[in-house]
C-alpha cells in the first residue's frame, strides 16, 4: 500500500499548486495508510492561505490519495481553508456479508 502512494506521490509534482501544502499532505497520507490496528489519525492538515485554483489542486490530491476535504471558511474575509482528513471505512463490505459478485440471496439464504 505504501509503495502505491509513493508512486502516485511522485506523479503529483507537474501540477501548478505551491509545493508547500504537497509535502504536509504526502505525510498525512502515507500515515493514514500505514496506521495499524490504533486506525487512521482523525484530524489531518488545515491548508489557509490559498487561492481558488490551489485549494482544488489540495481537493483534487486529496481524493487521489483516497483522503476527505472539505473547504471551510470565506473567500471575502480571507479565512478561506481546506481541511483534509481520513476517510471513515465501513465495518462491513459485501463480500464480508455473503454478498460477492452481486449475489444478494446469498446472505438472506
Amino acid at each position: 500500500r505504501e509503495c502505491r502512494t509513493a508512486l502516485w506521490v511522485d506523479s503529483m509534482a507537474s501540477t501548478s499548486a505551491p509545493q508547500g501544502w504537497r509535502a504536509e499532505l504526502e505525510a498525512f497520507a502515507l500515515r493514514v495508510a500505514n496506521a495499524g490496528a490504533e486506525g487512521p489519525p482523525s484530524d489531518g492538515p488545515t491548508f489557509r492561505g490559498l487561492d481558488s485554483e490551489d485549494r482544488a489542486a489540495v481537493h483534487d490530491a486529496a481524493r487521489k490519495l483516497g483522503l476527505a476535504s472539505k473547504s471551510e471558511g470565506s473567500d471575502d474575509d480571507g479565512t478561506r481553508s481546506v481541511r483534509v482528513f481520513a476517510r471513515k471505512r465501513p465495518a462491513w463490505t459485501h463480500a464480508s456479508a455473503g454478498m460477492a459478485n452481486g449475489d444478494a440471496r446469498a446472505s438472506a439464504a
